[in-house]
């Protein structure tokens, strides 16, 4: 998550290039559906709101540091920031700022229910100005009190970590996945056998800051030839892969409201995967290379950033059924990384 903003540009669009157009929206599709009154909440160092049915930039949120992460409170009323700096916590309708809350460098939030997982690790600055990075840690913050109601440490490098309903998903940097159970600590648990997981030709790339986790199911990106979608159930400890008939990277995913199908950011293409079956059902071809995957209020539409266009960035959205390029919001000052989609109806707030 503390990548140049730069080198990922340039990543996206060497990658980009390579991807061939195979099933476009057309104009017409797309018209067709009316767009959504959602509000985005686009983030790089600073956050810009959108409004889908305005189809342009309403406000801004003056966090004021480098933004990695942002989750909202299920009613909406209330915004959580991990930056840089720790976590800052918005009140959505004023946009009134508090924090930090918390001291060390956030690489991810997750919530359930009353919790908010942080994941982060400090960087102590010697005289000479080398950086001892210490190890990531998971966070347990108790929303109603503010307070810390545990830390864990896990280890060096760890690009996912969720500790939900006394069962771990941990993600390193080196591609290791473990899952585990409480009152197993987070540095333990059992390592996945990937190699038998996962056949082909290799090498393969494990993107865990793409992780996503719903309950006790959750899905993880592996970049290969060809890529493959891992397809955990927490609950039984079960793992699977499947094949995703390219090579490619990805970017983002994310389940589908029905249960039964998941999307894949593929950067320059959005595919669309039966779970159960295991066949990639639709695919779409998007207008340039895109980060994310965030659902609408509605579950209708999916949101995406595009982290080089123009002099800034943008946010695309992608309509569900039938498959279709939705409306496209150009941010002309900022190059977004972290999206959020805010919970039920548009406020509408100027």
């Amino acid at each position: 998550m503390h990548r140049s903003g730069l080198i990922a540009a340039s990543a996206l669009l060497a990658l980009g290039v390579a991807c061939k157009a195979e099933a476009p929206s057309t104009a017409a599709q797309a018209q067709a559906i009316a767009p959504k009154g959602d509000q985005i909440w686009a983030a790089s160092g600073v956050v810009r709101v959108i409004d889908s049915a305005r189809q342009g930039v309403i406000g801004q949120v003056p966090v004021g540091h480098p933004i990695t992460s942002m989750v909202f409170a299920p009613d909406g009323s209330t915004a959580y920031v991990g930056t840089s700096l720790g976590l800052y916590v918005v009140e959505v309708g004023t946009r009134a700022v508090r924090g930090p809350l918390t001291a060390d460098p956030i690489r991810r939030l997750e919530l359930q229910g009353n919790l908010l997982f942080i994941l982060q690790h400090q960087v102590i600055l010697g005289p000479d100005g080398t950086r001892d990075i210490q190890p990531f840690r998971l966070v347990h913050f108790d929303r109603t009190t503010e307070k810390v109601v545990d830390d864990q440490e896990i280890g060096q490098r760890i690009h996912y970590a969720s500790d939900q309903d006394g069962r771990h998903l941990v993600i390193s940097e080196a591609g290791q996945v473990r899952i585990g159970n409480s009152p197993e600590n987070l540095s333990a648990g059992r390592a996945l056998d990937l190699p038998s997981l996962v056949p082909g030709r290799g090498p393969y790339r494990v993107r865990g800051d793409v992780t996503v986790r719903e309950g006790s199911r959750a899905l993880v990106a592996i970049e290969g030839k060809p890529a493959h979608l891992l397809v955990l159930d927490l609950e039984a400890g079960s793992a699977r892969a499947i094949d995703l008939g390219r090579e490619t990277g990805i970017r983002g995913l994310a389940f589908l409201p029905d249960g039964r199908r998941a999307v894949v950011n593929a950067m320059s293409h959005l595919l669309v995967v039966e779970l159960a079956s295991g066949k990639v059902t639709g695919q779409l071809e998007l207008p340039g290379p895109h980060v994310g995957a965030s659902l609408s209020a509605d579950g209708q539409s999916l949101y995406l950033a595009q982290t080089v266009e123009g002099t800034g960035g943008a946010v695309t959205q992608v309509h569900l059924s039938p498959l279709a390029v939705g409306i496209h919001v150009h941010l002309e000052d900022i190059s977004p990384w972290a999206l959020a989609v805010l919970p039920g109806a548009n406020p509408h707030q100027p």
